[in-house]
């Protein structure tokens, strides 16, 4: 009968920290015998893995690092690499890809090649352009074309300048970027609303939990300022006494 003999499987391990100007040192960090391979730095590179899995794409810090397999990761903070320390596989299954939510604002002046860097991650990361000035411009001829002004509605399909906004710009006057974000919202597929949603309601055994701490933190209130007015109390007669011990000895 054969023996089975199980595959060497890499350990993660904690590594010393660095200086966050100093994380190329985590490469060679404790590797003191001539000849012994040096680490290599993740297809993560300085991008917190655990993060990344919850859709936030964070830089970690020299200052909680680790490695596994050879490579070296680094994490915001402890817990992040705790999680990773107790099952990194959980975070390696597939290579690192942007979060679908994240988007990133270009900004520079003409021939900064603010499109040309836009092209170049949309190609690399599958992200969708929006060329604010050409929506700007697209919804303002698309505005000259009516009428009578239409309200914005994102139920209509419809998100605009204002009429304020409209007649502004068509006198030389410019449409301030807080007032682009619902336009470009809305050309990237995120739901807009005019008011709010509605809060989802409370369930009953959370609304109690939360009237009973309501409840016991009035009750602590209530009884400190008894306390309160109690030592008043007390200090005030022993002022009195004191008056009286003067009188006495005055006498």
């Amino acid at each position: 009968m054969k023996d089975v003999i199980d595959p060497l499987r890499p350990v993660a391990k904690e590594m010393e920290e660095v200086g966050d100007d100093a994380l190329g040192g985590l490469l060679r960090q404790n590797l003191d015998e001539e000849g012994q391979p040096s680490r290599r730095w993740s297809p993560w590179r300085s991008i917190d893995p655990v993060k990344l899995a919850d859709g936030k794409v964070l830089v970690g810090k020299g200052e909680f690092p680790a490695e596994y397999g050879g490579r070296c990761f680094v994490f915001v903070d402890e817990e992040s690499r705790n999680k990773f320390l107790a099952y990194p596989q959980k975070y390696l299954k597939t290579l690192p890809q942007m979060p679908k939510t994240y988007n990133i604002s270009i900004l520079g002046p003409p021939g900064s090649g603010v499109m040309e860097t836009a092209e170049m991650l949309a190609q690399r990361y599958k992200w969708k352009i929006v060329d604010v000035e050409k929506l700007l411009n697209a919804k303002i001829k698309e505005m000259m074309k009516w009428g009578e002004h239409v309200p914005s509605n994102p139920k209509s399909g419809s998100i605009h300048p204002s009429q304020d906004e409209y007649k502004n710009f068509i006198k030389g006057g410019t449409i301030l970027g807080q007032d682009m974000i619902g336009m470009i919202l809305h050309e990237l597929g995120v739901p807009v609303y005019k008011r709010p949603p509605k809060p989802v309601p409370i369930d009953e055994e959370e609304e109690e939990r939360k009237r009973q701490e309501e409840e016991a933190k009035a009750e602590e209130e209530r009884k400190e300022k008894e306390k309160a007015e109690k030592k008043k109390k007390r200090k005030s007669k022993k002022e009195i006494e004191e008056e009286e011990r003067k009188k006495k000895e005055e006498e």
